[in-house]
């Protein structure tokens, strides 16, 4: 029995393979290392659907934000192993399930979700265009890099009037309370990443998206050499929301947008299948 996962900072998507039988599919949040301790790994994971498979899976693929390094790989490899206690453990950076997830290879690949990375992808190795710089100076045209962005423009009184109260009437947002979920937060980046929807609703917000998304792009795809002759797949749900834009960019600087997946985990399925 094979558990296969695809998690970023604010969430995880879990496809459970039996043999001979559809695909089970399971959510929890996101299990992001660099934001969560073993015993608070452990903790999502009993709390979950998933405490009652746990005994049943023999290997668990795991591709997860925040598992660039060997030491963040280690806590989620440590956690699995005290839960799935029956199962082999493969822990991958979540770059890799965007690279297998296209089902291509010599390509590049972009994840664009609740943070933002890109890389160069062989078939063996996915090669980060740079490294990753995290919410805080990173992240560009990211969901939490647009969260940042219209809380600026809320704090500071710059949204139209109509703007502003729908805002209010939707978050109900002091000053204190966002200061709470930023600084005393260990998922703060996946709160500002919450806030990215509300962009989508008014036209006023295209420039910021555009700029975002010229943003991500100069900074993570366009230093790599001859990108241009590279397809390049988009990966995640902001990519996914903005694909319109990067279309748009497409044509601008003439490179190859091929692809735009929402959620890995189906084509995660079939490359372990």
């Amino acid at each position: 029995m094979i558990l296969i996962a695809d998690s970023g900072s604010t969430k995880c998507h879990w496809a459970y393979l039996a043999q001979n039988k559809k695909p089970v599919f399971y959510n929890t949040i996101g299990l992001n290392p660099h934001f969560l301790s073993n015993s608070e790994i452990l903790n999502e994971l009993n709390q979950s659907d998933l405490f009652s498979i746990r005994k049943s899976v023999n290997k668990v693929f795991f591709y997860g934000a925040g598992c660039s390094l060997e030491n963040f790989k280690r806590v989620i490899y440590n956690s699995f192993k005290d839960f799935f206690i029956n199962a082999k453990i493969h822990v991958e950076h979540d770059l890799m399930g965007a690279c297998r997830s296209t089902l291509k290879i010599n390509n590049i690949n972009c994840i664009i979700g609740t943070g933002s990375i890109a890389c160069l992808y062989d078939g063996l190795i996915a090669s980060p265009s740079i490294p990753s710089l995290g919410f805080i100076i990173g992240d560009e045209g990211s969901g939490n890099y647009f969260g940042k962005k219209l809380i600026n423009l809320y704090f500071t009184n710059r949204l139209p009037l109509k703007i502003k109260d729908d805002f209010e009437k939707k978050y109900q947002l002091s000053h204190e309370i966002l200061l709470k979920n930023i600084y005393q937060n260990n998922r703060a980046n996946s709160y500002l990443s919450s806030f990215f929807p509300f962009l989508l609703k008014y036209e006023y917000f295209d420039q910021i998206l555009d700029e975002g998304v010229e943003l991500f792009l100069k900074t993570h795809v366009f230093c790599i050499d001859k990108y241009q002759d590279y397809d390049i797949n988009f990966i995640g749900s902001v990519a996914y929301f903005l694909k319109d834009i990067i279309i748009k960019k497409s044509f601008e600087y003439n490179f190859s947008a091929v692809s735009f997946i929402k959620n890995p985990i189906n084509e995660l399925v079939k490359y372990h299948s």
